[in-house]
Parts: structure tokens; C-alpha cells; sequence
């Protein structure tokens, strides 16, 4: 489901519809959200980790931060198996595109 965020379908996939028109109004309207967060299972891996983007050096703290102090208080979260490449795989998915300004 979150490979069809570049042009999701209202009826077929409304939450990520309505996610990415509320992503879009926030910025139109000055307020780009500082954080998104997608919580969701995964079929292959079995702790709890993130992926991020990393486009520019600047942004590897920013993007690091959160991921590292789950790493050091949650017993669960492995900031090993964190990504934060924009993999070709990914170009279609909300993980790459929720970091620039057009959602």
C-alpha cells in the first residue's frame, strides 16, 4: 500500500489519499510538519526500526536523532536495521516523498 503514494486513488487507498492532502494543505499553509511517522509491520524484519531520508549531509543528526534515542531507551528498537538511503526500490513510497515539500 505505501508504494501508491505518488498518486493514490481516494476510494482504494484513503488513508494515504487523505494523509498526503493533509501533508499538502500544512505546507500551502507555512506549517511543514517537522516529523512523520509510519508505524506498520514487516514481513522479513522482526524488531522495531525506521527509515529516513538522508539527502543532504546537513540532515544526518535530524534525521538520526529520533532513531537514536529509541536505540538507547527502548529495548525493542534496533537502529541497525534503521535505513536512511533513498533506495531506487523506495521512489514511489511516502518514505521518500514526505521529506520534500510537495508530499
Amino acid at each position: 500500500m505505501n508504494r501508491q503514494w505518488i498518486n493514490p486513488h481516494p476510494n482504494l487507498y484513503p488513508t494515504l489519499y487523505n494523509t498526503k492532502g493533509l501533508i499538502q494543505l500544512l505546507v500551502a499553509l507555512g506549517k511543514r510538519p517537522v516529523l512523520y511517522c509510519d508505524f506498520h509491520g514487516h514481513s522479513r524484519k522482526k524488531n522495531v526500526f525506521m527509515y529516513g531520508n538522508i539527502t543532504q549531509p546537513s540532515e544526518n543528526a535530524t534525521v538520526k536523532l529520533l532513531p537514536t534515542i529509541l536505540d538507547i531507551h527502548a529495548p525493542a528498537f534496533s537502529f541497525s536495521n534503521c535505513c536512511f538511503t533513498v533506495e531506487k526500490s523506495r521512489e514511489s513510497t511516502h518514505v521518500l516523498h514526505c521529506g520534500d515539500s510537495s508530499g
